[in-house]
Formats: C-alpha cells, sequence, structure tokens
C-alpha cells in the first residue's frame, strides 16, 4: 500500500473494486472516491481505487464488501466487545483527534486504528454461508462484536464474529441478518484497552527542539542549552563562564531520544503514595520548540532508603514454623493456626517500606499547548516510566558539558 504525502496530507491507496449491478461476469470500471475517514487535523485520506479486485457475486448488504468507506466516514465511535465483556470505546473528538473516554481520554494510538480500519475496509464477503438456525447456533458467534455509531450515538453498523474460516477469513452475521457470512480476510478486533492507549505523549522530533532546560543537583538556576536553527548546534546560555564550554552533543542526543520516546508503562491513582513520593523529588526538564511551544516534563521517584541492619546483640530466635500442604507446622511438631497472609512490600496504607531501593518512576508533563492532553491526564492519573527515563538525566555540568583542559579552558574545537 503506497504512501505518498501532499501539503502535509497522509494519502493511503486501498484496492477496492466498485460495486457489481449483477452476478453476471463484467468489465469493472475505474473509481476514485477520496474520502476522509479517521481524520486528525488535515485528514487521513483514503482513495478508493475499484479496477484491480474482481467480485463475481453480489453478496450480503454491504454489496460484497464488509464496510464501505461513507460509513466509516461518519463514524464518531467504535464499540469494540469480547466474548470475555471486555469493551474498548474509541470516540473521535471535535477536534479531529481520537481517544478513550473511558480510560481517563487518553489518546488512541493512530496507527493502531487507522490499521484496524484499514484491516474492515480491506475484508470483502466471499460468501454467504447459511441462514440455518441450528447451524448458525453451532458457529460461536459473539466472539467479538463491532459497532460503529455518528455523531449522536446511532448505530451506523453493526457486526457480530464468530470463528476463523478454514480459508483464512472470519464468519460473521450483520445486526438484524438472519444469515451467516465469510469474510475473506481475516478480522481480529483487539478488545484489550491497554493495547490501543497511545503510551508515548511527545509526538515531535528533537530537530523541532530550539532549547533545553534541565534543573541540575546544586544549582539554584536550571542549565539552559539552545540553538537558532533546526540541525543546528546547542550552545550554553549561562552567565557563570560555562557558556564557553562546548556541548556534549553525543550526551545530549541521548537525552533527548530517551524524553521523546518515553513510553509510560502504567497508570497509578494520582494519589498513588509511590507517586506523591516521585513527585516530592522531581526534577523539571522543559523542552521549547521552534513553533514557541513548551513542554516540562516533572520526572521523580522515591529515593533508597536505608535500611539499618539489626543489632548484633539480639537475641536468638527458634526456628520458623514450615509449611507442608498449607498446613503450619511449629519445631516439636505440632500444628497451629494458619496466619493472615502478609505483603512484605508493602505498608497497610499501600506504600512500600523502607527496603533500601528506590522507587517507581513517575512523569509529571505539562504544556502551554491548548491541544496537548498530557496536561490534563497529568492531573488525573500518575504516569509509570521505566527506570530508564530517569537514570539518564545528568547530575552534573560535566555530564553535558565537553571536559576543560587543564588551564581551565575549554578544549577548542579547531583542528
Amino acid at each position: 500500500m503506497p504512501l505518498f504525502t501532499g501539503l502535509g496530507i497522509p494519502i493511503f491507496f486501498i484496492t477496492r473494486t466498485q460495486r457489481p449491478e449483477s452476478t453476471q461476469p463484467m468489465k469493472l470500471k475505474t473509481l476514485l472516491i477520496p474520502v476522509i475517514l479517521l481524520g486528525s487535523g488535515p485528514g487521513l485520506f483514503y482513495w478508493v481505487s475499484a479496477d484491480t479486485r474482481q467480485a463475481s457475486d453480489s453478496v450480503g448488504p454491504g454489496g460484497g464488501f464488509f464496510l464501505e468507506p461513507e460509513i466509516l466516514e461518519r463514524t464518531r465511535k467504535l464499540e469494540l466487545t469480547g466474548a470475555d465483556n471486555n469493551r474498548v470505546i474509541l470516540e473521535k473528538t471535535d477536534t479531529g483527534h481520537w481517544i478513550l473516554p473511558e480510560s481517563h481520554g487518553m489518546p488512541a494510538d493512530f496507527e493502531k486504528l487507522r490499521r484496524f480500519t484499514h484491516s474492515l475496509l480491506d475484508a470483502g464477503i466471499k460468501q454467504q454461508v447459511t441462514s440455518n438456525p441450528e447451524r448458525l447456533a453451532r458457529m460461536e458467534l459473539g466472539r467479538h462484536r463491532l459497532v460503529l455509531r455518528d455523531h449522536s450515538g446511532n448505530t451506523l453498523w453493526d457486526a457480530e464474529l464468530g470463528e476463523r474460516g478454514p480459508s483464512g477469513g472470519t464468519f460473521f452475521r450483520f445486526a438484524g441478518d438472519d444469515s451467516l457470512y465469510l469474510t475473506d480476510n481475516a478480522v481480529n478486533p483487539d478488545t484489550r484497552t491497554g493495547n490501543w492507549i497511545e503510551k508515548r505523549p511527545l509526538d515531535f522530533t528533537s530537530q523541532e527542539i530550539s532549547s533545553v532546560a534541565l534543573d541540575l543537583p546544586g544549582r539554584d538556576a536550571p542549565l539552559v542549552l539552545e540553538r537558532k536553527t533546526p540541525g543546528g548546534t546547542f550552545q550554553v546560555a549561562d552567565e557563570d563562564g560555562n557558556s564557553r564550554r562546548e556541548v556534549n552533543t553525543s550526551e545530549l542526543n541521548r537525552l533527548l531520544g530517551t524524553l521523546l520516546n518515553a513510553r509510560f508503562k502504567e497508570a497509578r491513582d494520582v494519589a498513588d503514595p509511590d507517586a506523591e513520593a516521585a513527585r516530592e523529588y522531581a526534577r523539571e526538564v522543559t523542552l521549547r520548540r521552534f513553533d514557541g511551544k513548551t513542554h516540562t516534563l516533572r520526572i521523580g521517584r522515591r529515593p533508597a532508603q536505608t535500611v539499618n541492619p539489626p543489632p548484633e546483640s539480639e537475641p536468638a530466635k527458634t526456628a520458623p514454623p514450615r509449611v507442608e500442604a498449607s498446613i503450619i507446622f511449629d519445631q516439636d511438631g505440632n500444628i497451629v493456626q494458619l496466619p493472615e497472609p502478609e505483603n512484605d512490600s508493602a505498608n497497610g496504607d499501600g506504600s512500600h517500606k523502607a527496603d533500601g531501593k528506590a522507587g517507581p518512576v513517575f512523569v509529571v508533563y505539562r504544556s502551554d499547548d491548548p491541544t496537548f492532553p498530557w496536561t490534563r491526564i497529568s492531573q488525573t492519573v500518575s504516569l509509570r516510566f521505566p527506570d530508564r527515563i530517569h537514570d539518564t538525566l545528568p547530575e552534573t555540568l560535566e555530564d553535558l558539558l565537553e571536559p576543560r583542559d587543564d588551564s581551565g579552558l575549554e578544549k577548542s574545537s579547531d583542528p
């Protein structure tokens, strides 16, 4: 499926056939229909081409197609339900962005959504299988259900999916239709909500960054690195003599790559004890873009706590009871009552005991861009990230600046 771009608009080509007017073989005409479908910002365009795929029969309400582009164009809400009652709801906002309204309004993974809707559009109806109620009952329909709704909540399209067919397609039935059909391509909805969430908050590149401001331990003011043009070299904007030093480009690129590509692991309650502790020890990194927008990351974790060893004069303890088949015996072999299980890693309030290990890493996002959703999300949930985003933060000036020579001057970049 070739990809072209023009005026900043991505264009995807999907090969389709014109809806046949009869079941007799015919020469299909070429049909090009530009359709705005998923749309975010300028819009996602599908150009429906119609002369390379044959459809010898007009089968089903869609005229041989599982889903018509015109229906998807009008869709403002997708509902995916699994046999285990897992449900995913995707909703298009007034700004054209897709979100998960039941998951704190987090942005949907647009690439995953694009691939899924493309699979719906690309699937054809291979055949009508049966209208026999007894046979329908044996086809295990209800494994998945797909519902598309418009902006008023009215149902535009409703299909119930069953098992995979022998040729790789999927058995399904349209709502209100007593017939069972088989698609020519497999349709596999993912009903795990976590898989639909966009977990990478920052969607711009390092080339768009004009300045970086970092909190460093022991400094009253942040270290500011800036450049005048995209692709240019960052310079220190400092007043204490460090402006003469060169930036360690390799280390800065490593830091920016980690910050921009970071994906959160889980979303916890905003009042999570580990998250609250992390915010107390957070350090700020502010990224300013050439378009004037700023994004601030507050990255923190609860520091490791020292665990004092037991005193040397501690009296000897009796041997702990042994456990056999969920029955506890004391050291004399007598059965004792099974105690309530304990969570060795947490206190009664859910916070972790001092174990000598640092806590998990959390990041709070803030931006002056009103379309950036993670400012709002950071106020309702705590986003936990891999340790790497915290470990990459520089601790001193020397971590980001080139070393000075023995005379106290920076090393020259001239040959």
